[in-house]
């Protein structure tokens, strides 16, 4: 066998072993209830579990915690066979009969760390909270810039402290390329850079979609993002996630207005994976990004379909 093929049969048996895992996770309950680990000489469904299928304790205990819990939600329950008892788990203490169809859908088609951040802030605690033990000398010098600077609240005074740092750390690398430029210089490379992003622009573009002109002549649109257009969008949030009250740095552009359906890179928003994932899974109302908010059962149209399918490839 290639490197490849080994690779491609490794990936196919994992696949496999995860399917059969989420059954086997499955059945405990009933086993459980029916008490068939005493026919095998066990005495706990935990004995039989780890004996004849290699499961841990912490994930049978998980299994049955999880089955008393979705008592009135059947589909999610349901759901426990395709993607695991650890997805489930994250919505168990919150399911019940109004949005149990809509929390199954989820677990199907998100992420991991996606659900993860979904249960956070149905629960409400969402927000990411960070503490700092300060000595006596830190505490001392924290002080007495806050006295230079004028600022009586901590949070602005640190708020400030970073700004001030990362503009300093901007103004240093634009002064080190100055002195890398040979003088006089600047102007050939400026343009020799640019007709590059230009020429590297048009070349992306040959994956396109075509629309048609008033003349009724196709003309291509790429759904690859200039860098003029794409620095433009990130400047806006300084390459942070523009997701409310998120603190991650942006990893993803988001079409706010489709790009299969409009052709275009008009209200393209930085996001993190995570909340980027969030924007095709029908979990936030989009109204612009400080007004978003989380509402299980937001309509889900075409495009978000396609991106599901693509995801799950």
């Amino acid at each position: 066998m290639t490197n490849r093929e080994i690779h491609v049969r490794f990936c196919e048996l994992g696949k496999s072993h995860k399917k059969i895992v989420n059954e086997l996770v499955a059945m405990l309950p009933e086993i459980d209830r029916l008490k068939i680990y005493k026919d095998y000489g066990c005495a706990s469904v935990y004995e039989y579990a780890c004996k004849y299928a290699g499961l841990s304790y912490a994930v049978v205990q998980k299994a049955l915690w999880v089955e008393e819990k979705l008592v009135e939600a059947p589909k999610l329950k349901e759901a426990l066979k395709e993607v695991g008892v650890h997805k489930v788990a994250l919505f168990a203490t919150i399911a019940n009969k109004e949005n149990d169809e809509v929390l199954a859908d989820k677990v199907k088609h998100m992420s991991k760390p996606a659900l993860q951040e979904l249960s956070k802030e149905l629960r409400g605690n969402a927000t990411p909270k960070m503490t700092i033990d300060l000595d006596a000398e830190l505490q001392f010098l924290f002080n007495k810039i806050k006295k230079q600077l004028g600022i009586e609240s901590d949070q602005e005074a640190l708020k400030a402290i970073f700004k001030a740092h990362l503009e300093h750390k901007d103004v240093t690398k634009q002064s080190h390329k100055k002195v890398q430029n040979i003088p006089g210089d600047e102007k050939f490379k400026n343009k020799k850079q640019l007709s590059e992003a230009e020429n590297n622009d048009l070349k992306k573009s040959s994956k396109s979609h075509p629309i048609k002109a008033p003349s009724g002549e196709h003309i291509p649109v790429s759904r690859y993002i200039p860098v003029k257009i794409r620095k433009e969008a990130i400047t806006k949030t300084n390459g942070k996630c523009a997701y409310p009250n998120c603190t991650k740095s942006y990893e993803q552009l988001h079409h706010q207005d489709y790009f299969a359906h409009t052709h275009n890179h008009q209200n393209l928003v930085p996001l993190c994976k995570i909340h980027h994932e969030f924007m095709h899974n029908g979990v936030v109302v989009e109204n612009g990004p400080k007004k978003w908010q989380i509402k299980l059962g937001v309509p889900k149209n075409g495009f978000d379909v396609k991106y599901r399918r693509a995801r799950q490839k």
